[in-house]
């Protein structure tokens, strides 16, 4: 990989990182719409940390918006089988399931 390549790729893991931790300090402070705009942006990146798809579901499943958590939450299984998280995957496969039992 050429040196303006790899200094490229570095400058959006950390731009990736900041915006982050800026979704996860709005969802502590229960900002939810400012974090779900802040999460949905970050996703359409492929360096974004599995979490970001964990933390986006559980806001919307704290604002009862069922169908987008799972939503979320299977797009986050598509990433995490192409990353072989299988911890990942099983956790929001559950995730998943317990919201299905809830909208019955």
């Amino acid at each position: 990989m050429a040196v303006m390549e790899q200094e490229q790729l570095n400058s959006t893991k950390k731009s990736i990182s900041i915006e982050y931790f800026k979704a996860k300090a709005l969802q502590r402070e229960k900002k939810f719409e400012e974090a779900i705009i802040a999460y949905e942006t970050i996703i359409t990146n492929p360096e974004t940390p599995i979490t970001a798809y964990i933390r986006l579901g559980e806001i919307y499943e704290s604002l009862s918006m069922f169908d987008k958590a799972i939503k979320t939450y299977e797009r986050g299984i598509e990433v995490s089988k192409l990353m072989f998280d299988k911890k990942t995957e099983q956790f929001l496969t559950y995730s998943i399931s317990s919201l299905l039992e809830l909208k019955k």
